[in-house]
């Protein structure tokens, strides 16, 4: 219940946070920006030039059951990679940005469904405010936000699971009593997003089996009488289990699979290893914004839940209800991680590739955002106490300093995040009149063309080369346009001189 004294805080404070939020909207409006330049890059042609030679579903079939220059495996993958490939090239500009604003909701469903599972209110000013927040400071943690955002071959199976699981978990946090549809779904979409790629398909089982241990807890406070909450999470498992057991078995990576495994024990002891490299590391690499996120969940909590509190109130500290809350969350984000880590370790005995760990900075900034926020609830206890006029002083003051923290990272890194918005601008001409002069000549009938060697944008992804009979990239194009490449012709280090003359 609010009271007229909460109420007369709310114009001025909600004005703060909805700054705020801007202030994150525009930190993440600078990544979509670059990904805006984004054409076809790297395997990206390898799926379109399978879906041209074999036909939309002739090649996806020949994808699983064949030797492909992409993981054929990931029948997800292949599907979602035919279905853009049949668009404009123009689209994978378009596709970070779809990605953040896909992010963004699945972030605001979870916080907001997490909340009300533990009864807890808070506004929606503030949970935009921390969804936003969680996904820029997400984008500034990745290892690699040219892989895991901007290239699209990447993209979906790094970081595309890993949102997919968010709306799956949050909406099974929505249902308490799950209907027959509701266990279709879950099965399927389990099933779906598994096809995406192995490393996204033990993170997605994961976090189910998290949610089931939560589920099995409900099931114990009812006395073991009512065991409908562990129905979901069982489905969305065994669709899981599914989706990782038909990758598997395809017979397109059955070799390359026997080749690097290494045994069940020694992937899950390495895996182990890793999980806890990635933990420690992060708060050792990343300390200062571990203090910052903290700092973000506290303020955001004490602004909310301090507006929401009737002033007669009095809320108590309660240390049970600091500690379980904060353990759960550490050891919530040690399994997350530890499924993060196996599919690489079993598979290759290798750490995960760094597109891959998104999910780890995924992980990790939703804990200490968690905590954050568990912590600045239980400090109501102490802020109650205080006169009326620090009270309120100390209310505008949270918001004051989120926005501060707003202008501080994604305001004043904004020029970082863009900071090679002119070579990406140059590469997408560039690349836009090569694939016309492709275009042009394949259409003409002619057998090959010498274009423009590009400089390639993304690490560890090349382009298309001077030797076509050994880049595998070219012979992918080859396919994909119908004509063979030369990608020869100098004038990429004077163009990009000249282009960058007219920007003083």
């Amino acid at each position: 219940m609010q009271t007229a004294h909460s109420i007369e805080k709310r114009p001025i404070s909600d004005a703060i946070i909805y700054l705020a939020i801007a202030c994150f909207v525009i930190g993440l409006g600078g990544y979509a920006y670059m990904g805006s330049f984004i054409r076809l890059i790297g395997d990206d042609y390898c799926y379109g030039g399978v879906l041209q030679t074999k036909g939309f579903f002739g090649g996806q079939w020949a994808s699983y059951l064949e030797k492909v220059p992409y993981h054929g495996d990931r029948y997800t993958l292949t599907l979602v990679s035919f279905v853009i490939s049949l668009l404009p090239p123009a689209v994978n500009g378009w596709i970070p940005l779809v990605t953040i604003v896909l992010y963004c909701l699945a972030l605001y469903l979870f916080f907001q469904n997490l909340l009300r599972r533990t009864d807890v209110d808070m506004p929606v000013a503030v949970r935009i405010l921390i969804a936003v927040a969680t996904a820029y400071f997400t984008l500034l943690l990745a290892p690699t936000v040219r892989q895991s955002l901007y290239f699209r071959s990447a993209m979906l199976p790094s970081f595309a699971p890993v949102i997919a699981t968010l709306f799956l978990v949050s909406q099974l946090l929505k249902i308490s009593k799950p209907k027959e549809h509701h266990i279709v779904l879950t099965g399927l979409f389990a099933f779906i997003n598994g096809g995406l790629a192995e490393t996204g398909a033990a993170f997605q089982g994961m976090a189910l089996g998290v949610l089931l241990l939560a589920a099995l807890w409900s099931v114990r406070k009812s006395r073991w009488q009512q065991w409908h909450p562990v129905v979901l999470p069982l489905v969305g498992i065994a669709g899981t289990l599914l989706s990782a057991t038909m990758m598997a078995l395809s017979p397109s990576i059955s070799a390359a699979l026997e080749a690097d495994k290494v045994s069940l024990g020694a992937a899950l002891r390495l895996s182990l290893g890793h999980t806890l490299d990635a933990y420690s590391g992060f708060f050792k690499t990343q300390y200062l914004v571990v203090v910052v996120l903290l700092v973000v969940g506290f303020l955001a909590a004490v602004v909310a839940w301090r507006i929401l509190t009737d002033q007669t109130e009095k809320p108590r500290f309660d240390l049970k209800s600091l500690v379980i809350p904060l353990a759960l969350a550490q050891l919530a984000s040690l399994l997350l991680i530890f499924a993060i880590m196996l599919p690489s370790a079993y598979s290759r005995g290798v750490y995960p590739d760094p597109r891959h760990l998104i999910a780890v900075s995924v992980v990790m900034v939703i804990n200490l955002m968690v905590v954050g926020c568990v912590l600045g609830k239980q400090s109501l206890a102490v802020i109650v106490k205080l006169p009326k006029w620090m009270e309120t002083v100390g209310l505008i003051g949270a918001a004051v300093l989120l926005l501060g923290i707003g202008l501080l990272y994604p305001v004043r890194y904004l020029p970082y995040a863009i900071q090679d918005r002119l070579l990406y601008q140059y590469w997408s001409g560039k690349w836009t009149q090569r694939d016309a002069t492709i275009r042009t000549a394949a259409a003409q009938g002619e057998m090959e063309v010498h274009v423009m060697l590009l400089d390639h944008l993304i690490e560890d992804v090349g382009e298309l080369g001077s030797e076509p009979d050994k880049n595998w990239y070219n012979q992918c194009a080859a396919d994909y346009y119908g004509i063979k490449i030369y990608a020869d012709q100098p004038g990429w280090d004077e163009g990009f001189a000249e282009f960058l003359s007219n920007y003083p």
